[in-house]
């Protein structure tokens, strides 16, 4: 959409959505963070549904249009000027016409790019739950905020939104979030692996089948309880830490704690969310495409480092946007934790340039970092020099596309569609 067909078409939809909320009154379940905001979503989904009609954010609407959409229930239309007209046709209905059934609960994601875009979405969004999962020292859009810290007070601002009733779920394993529970006055629940946190996990391990990496279980210990928690397809500490916050939201919503472990028993990631490809030549792939940030991408690498494989462990990373000053150093900090756990780096952007320079301080050989220019470049080079048993972690910001680089190594191309972010038409012409 052209920019001021967008405003006008933001501003009827936020209109609509405010009437569809006053008139419908679902409870609401907002969720907000620098990390791990689809993920947890996609959890508290889950478990909701174990008792709850429930409508969630498609994939990753978390914007100022992405949000009235979900409330509508209406689909992207992209630049279809005909979509757009039926948008608005059907949100007058749905705002102004019979009464229809409507879900009991909406799941939202809620971004934050720029100063005040939190505000302007609780403006109208009252959540009933609202979810800080993780900020980092360094996070996402900080270029367009005067500090991380000022990164920490916008998200504090959805719980600033909360009902008079409302509960607040943060990540305890996160300072930032964490200070913001400290301050929060209201009814409050905690999560994470910290011994403080309410709904807590430990003893965290990965699952394999026929030495292939099939999930992760760990304890789950809330109200006294220890109980046993297995996520099928999800790795990495963050998938646990979407699940916990998923248990912690049901508990908000009265929903017995063994209900919510029973539901998550449901969940799949995303794709573009570590999610465990076949790649060409028996090899696997961790794909991580969707986006990055410093923090996420700490700890894809450190999911890369905990799987167990008969062969090598590579890296194909791209730039990380949005970090401002930061970018240098925030780069090389992840270069060096690179060098400590692969066997082969290969780096997509002219940022990524810094994940090299941080390598070789590292002390990696400067033979096993190659650099590309864009990513599908990446994983055709790639693609020759893979061997059964070979592990690949793949990961970036959005703007550099890395899923590209998976088409070129993954085992069955021809399911991108299906297993792939981005592989919708208008993604493929960008």
């Amino acid at each position: 959409m052209k920019s001021l067909g967008k405003k006008i078409v933001v501003a009827f939809l936020t209109h609509c959505s405010t009437q569809v909320l006053n008139r419908y009154a679902p409870s609401i379940a907002a969720v907000t963070g620098s990390v791990g905001k689809t993920s947890t979503k996609d959890a508290i989904a889950t478990v909701l549904r174990a008792e709850y009609q429930v409508r969630a954010s498609q994939k990753s609407f978390n914007s100022e249009l992405g949000v009235p959409l979900t409330i509508l229930g209406l689909e992207n239309a992209w630049g279809s000027v005909g979509g757009w007209t039926k948008n608005i046709f059907r949100a007058c209905l749905l705002a102004y016409g019979t009464k229809k059934d409507y879900p009991e609960w909406l799941v939202l994601e809620v971004g934050a790019d720029r100063p005040g875009d939190i505000a302007r979405i609780t403006r109208y969004v009252k959540p009933t739950i609202a979810v800080i999962t993780r900020i980092g020292e360094i996070p996402v859009h900080v270029e367009h905020f005067a500090t991380p810290r000022d990164v920490a007070h916008e998200k504090a601002g959805l719980a600033y939104a909360l009902t008079a009733n409302g509960t607040l779920i943060f990540n305890t394993d996160d300072d930032k979030v964490k200070a913001i529970g400290a301050a929060h006055h209201g009814s409050m629940i905690s999560y994470g692996f910290d011994e403080g946190a309410m709904v807590r996990a430990g003893n965290a391990q990965i699952m394999y089948e026929n030495d292939r990496p099939v999930g992760i279980a760990c304890k789950i210990n809330c109200g006294g309880k220890s109980m046993p928690l297995r996520l099928k397809d999800v790795f990495g500490e963050h998938g646990i830490s979407s699940a916990l916050a998923g248990i912690a939201a049901g508990i908000a919503a009265h929903i017995n704690p063994i209900a919510c472990i029973e539901a998550l028993g449901k969940l799949h990631p995303a794709p573009g969310r570590l999610r465990l490809i076949d790649g060409v030549r028996k090899t696997l792939i961790l794909d991580d495409s969707y986006n990055a940030s410093p923090v996420a991408m700490r700890a894809a690498l450190e999911t890369l480092n905990s799987i167990k494989v008969s062969g090598r462990k590579i890296a194909v990373l791209g730039d990380m946007m949005e970090l401002g000053v930061y970018t240098p150093d925030a780069h090389r900090a992840i270069g060096k934790q690179a060098a400590k756990c692969i066997d082969a780096l290969y780096l997509v952007g002219t940022r990524a340039k810094f994940i090299g320079e941080g390598a070789r301080e590292e002390g990696m050989n400067p033979i096993k970092i190659k650099t590309f220019d864009e990513s599908a470049a990446a994983g055709r080079a790639l693609e020759h020099e893979l061997k059964e048993g070979d592990l690949i972690l793949v990961k970036g910001s959005q703007y550099v596309r890395m899923e590209r680089a998976i088409v070129e190594i993954m085992a069955e191309p021809e399911r991108a569609g299906e297993l792939l972010v981005r592989q919708e038409t208008e993604w493929k012409k960008r």
